[in-house]
């Protein structure tokens, strides 16, 4: 399987409005930390924004954001953008594999009704799919980042069935930061066949009378 590791930002006091190159302490903005740390990576030529009560026919602002991670992602992987998710629940399934054509940054635990403030520490946006997998990266041939999600399973429904919150198989730069995995209940063993067990009769042992 593929490697994972835990990721830490530099700390940054950026700007948190719109467009703009200004970074921490007043220089440029440092596109390989996370938005929490760098706010100016939230501006909104720099990222797609998403929230559970948004529509997917939206542009995909702060003011007009998408309803569903996937789209997000998608107009994300076309623009160059990285994916900030308001704190929420999502009910969809995650996958990253060989087709992702350019590196995926998921942030999530944003607060919304507060100007996209940073995620305070115990904060989470939530991917809880009604059933299956919900996180699923798999050959993935670019960088994955994701910081500020709970990864929640459904309780398996069948006998036997497992209950799992993430598979990392075959990629080798998958980076997590303040990531929860929560498993569901699994299903129970599926029952075993009884069959009657008969001994055989004893054999007659010859002799004298």
């Amino acid at each position: 399987g593929g490697g994972s590791r835990s990721w830490e930002g530099e700390r940054g006091c950026g700007d948190g409005g719109g467009a703009g190159n200004a970074g921490a302490n007043g220089g440029e903005c440092d596109e390989s930390a996370s938005p929490r740390d760098e706010a100016c990576r939230l501006g909104e030529d720099r990222a797609i924004f998403v929230a559970p009560d948004g529509d997917d026919l939206a542009a995909g602002t702060r003011e007009a954001p998408l309803k569903t991670l996937a789209e997000a992602l998608e107009r994300a992987s076309a623009s160059g953008k990285l994916v900030a998710a308001c704190a929420g629940t999502y009910a969809e399934n995650l996958v990253f594999d060989a087709a992702a054509p350019e590196p995926i940054e998921l942030y999530g635990g944003f607060r919304c009704d507060e100007g996209w403030g940073a995620p305070e520490d115990d904060e989470r946006s939530v991917v809880a799919p009604a059933s299956g997998l919900p996180l699923l990266v798999d050959r993935a041939g670019v960088a994955v980042r994701i910081e500020d999600f709970e990864f929640l399973a459904a309780d398996a429904t069948s006998p036997g069935e497992s209950s799992i919150a993430a598979i990392v198989s075959r990629s080798g730069d998958v980076t997590f930061r303040s990531v929860q995995f929560t498993a569901g209940l699994g299903g129970e063993g599926a029952g075993a066949e009884t069959t009657e067990h008969v001994p055989p009769e004893p054999p007659e042992l010859g002799g004298n009378a």
